[in-house]
């Protein structure tokens, strides 16, 4: 019998998506940046975020707590950018401005792919959960 310490579960494949999405999603903050984007701080606080939250999601697969991180980060994110940050919609208007634009696209698009990713690894993480647990209710 194996005991908590060795048993290791493995990231589905919605996990590894929802950490990609994650660290995309600090790639387009980054390119926003470098693309001299002035709302972003020196260490943009968002990019820090989404790592570490990638980061949480890809190194802690053996707990189930994790998936958790990867859904709810980038919802609070992608509802913050949209509802306070009036920037990003002036960004995603101006094709015009490469830079800005393509970052901004990179950052939404993949924020939004780590919310679907996130909530496809809640899914597989409890469904699964329920399906191997012993007592159910009929």
């Amino acid at each position: 019998m194996q005991s908590k310490l060795q048993t290791k579960r493995i990231l589905p494949f919605a996990g590894k998506l929802n950490a990609a999405a994650l660290a995309a999603a600090a790639a387009g903050i980054a390119v926003q940046k470098l693309s001299g984007v002035g709302e972003f701080p020196l260490i943009p606080p968002g990019a820090v975020l989404l790592l570490g939250s990638a980061a949480v999601v890809a190194l802690g697969a053996r707990w189930r707590w994790t998936s958790v991180i990867g859904l709810v980060m980038p919802a609070y994110l992608l509802i913050a950018a949209f509802v306070v940050s009036s920037g990003v919609w002036d960004r995603l208007a101006a094709p015009g401005e490469f830079g800005p634009f393509a970052g901004s696209a990179l950052q939404m698009v993949s924020m939004v792919a780590a919310v679907l990713a996130g909530a496809a690894a809640e899914w597989t993480t409890y469904a699964g959960r329920r399906r191997v647990g012993g007592h159910q209710r009929a």
